[in-house]
């Protein structure tokens, strides 16, 4: 399945010379030997996303309206500056994901720039699939050598009324070419009730796995206050797959690390991923961080808790990626069946404000035993909310994994939904 899993993306074209829009100088400290939070895991892949904007609208992410965001992408510089901090904090592997990063046209260009920075071993993908077809090669060029394409119906018809898009035969498309690349493919699956959590559905989606060299990997609905979306009416526990394919079997080369259980068919090609984090935690292995569109890290990707990182160089970023670490939650707070609960939902799927005080800071918390984290830095932070205004903020100062419970705010399981795999 795929041929090179990335083993060093490093190269020396940029040894030669340095543009002079270059961020910082490629003289930089060499990466930490590690990043371990207050639970003792070793945090080594970042999730950063590129972009906000989606021509998908999914009906889990955006209500079904396709996702347009106003807010101006990061540039290239800065994007490399944020991935060069997470290296030098001990951070291994990078995933790049959205919104949908295709809808970026320098992205062939911002994997070329993070392919070359020293630590960086592992370089992935998330997509919706529609553009994947014309770009599999080039990207595959540039240095991606993993790509997880969302995928929630093999049926046209159902794939638009959850996507709002007739697109299954461009995904297919853009599949095959990924492999035809090199790389080696996951397709999420979001299960939902009364659409694709019936035997038929999940036996469709299942014949990709004999068709290819790949895996196909079944993710639980996860809980948004959003007023224009019931979780309660969707969610299909990770069970219906095990009823609709009761021939799985463990794989044997499960990684202590992945957040999916995998399973293989008889006669199949590639295996059947379980994530379920609703009905069964994988928290404790959890080894991902998320920088966010707008350059907010989030030590939980399902957190609301955010640390700005934007006008940083790439040591400061490193330092206040080191100490959020220590303020990453032990485990996220869903539960089946949750959604609306907290009383956080705004009308039209909004998001909710961020966890900050009343003068736009983020909230400084400390708990008994928790240690807390001290994240400190040199000035604040503007930045354009999308649809919400101006804000700004100062950097944080300490935190806690005492974030309130119930479910994380519309923009968490935006980021999360489909991408929570590696």
């Amino acid at each position: 399945m795929g041929t090179d899993t990335g083993t060093g993306a490093v190269t020396a074209r940029r040894a030669a010379s340095a543009p002079d829009s270059a961020p910082e100088p490629s003289t930089a400290a060499a990466p930490a030997p590690g990043l371990y939070d207050q639970a003792g895991r070793q945090i080594n892949c970042l999730r950063l996303s590129v972009t906000e904007r989606c021509g998908f609208g999914c009906i889990y992410c955006t209500g079904g309206r396709s996702h347009g965001c106003r807010r101006d992408d990061l540039p290239l510089e800065e994007i490399l500056t944020l991935a060069r901090g997470a290296a030098l904090a001990g951070c291994t592997r990078i995933r790049l994901t959205g919104g949908e990063p295709l809808e970026r046209v320098d992205l062939p260009e911002i994997i070329r720039g993070l392919a070359e920075l020293p630590g960086i071993t592992s370089l992935g993908l998330t997509t919706n699939g529609c553009r994947l077809a014309a770009a599999a090669r080039e990207l595959a060029d540039a240095g991606i050598r993993d790509v997880n394409v969302s995928l929630d119906s093999a049926d046209p018809g159902v794939l638009r009324q959850i996507t709002g898009r007739s697109c299954l035969d461009q995904i297919l498309a853009g599949i095959e070419a990924a492999l035809e690349a090199g790389c080696r493919v996951k397709i999420n699956t979001v299960l939902l009730k009364g659409l694709n959590d019936d035997p038929g559905s999940i036996h469709d989606l299942a014949d990709l796995i004999f068709r290819h060299p790949l895996d196909l990997r079944f993710i639980e609905l996860m809980p948004a206050d959003r007023e224009d979306f019931s979780h309660e009416r969707y969610f299909a526990p990770a069970e219906a797959v095990f009823r609709a394919l009761p021939g799985l079997v463990p794989a044997e080369d499960e990684s202590q690390n992945a957040p999916a259980r995998n399973y293989v068919l008889k006669g199949a090609r590639g295996r059947i991923g379980i994530i379920s984090p609703v009905t069964r935690k994988f928290c404790r292995t959890c080894n991902r961080i998320r920088i966010t569109a707008d350059g907010m890290l989030r030590p939980c990707l399902l957190s609301r808790r955010e640390f700005p990182l934007r006008g940083l160089t790439s040591e400061e970023v490193a330092k206040i990626i080191r100490d959020a670490v220590s303020c990453k939650p032990r485990e996220h707070r869903l539960t089946a069946g949750c959604g609306g609960s907290s009383g956080q939902s705004m009308p039209g799927g909004r998001r909710p404000d961020r966890i900050r005080d009343n003068n736009d800071r983020h909230l400084s918390r400390g708990s008994a035993g928790s240690g807390g984290c001290n994240v400190t830095a040199r000035q604040s932070v503007n930045r354009n909310g999308c649809g919400n205004g101006n804000e700004s903020g100062n950097r944080i100062r300490n935190g806690t994994d005492n974030e309130p419970a119930g479910s994380p705010d519309d923009s968490s399981v935006r980021l999360a939904m489909g991408r929570i795999g590696g």
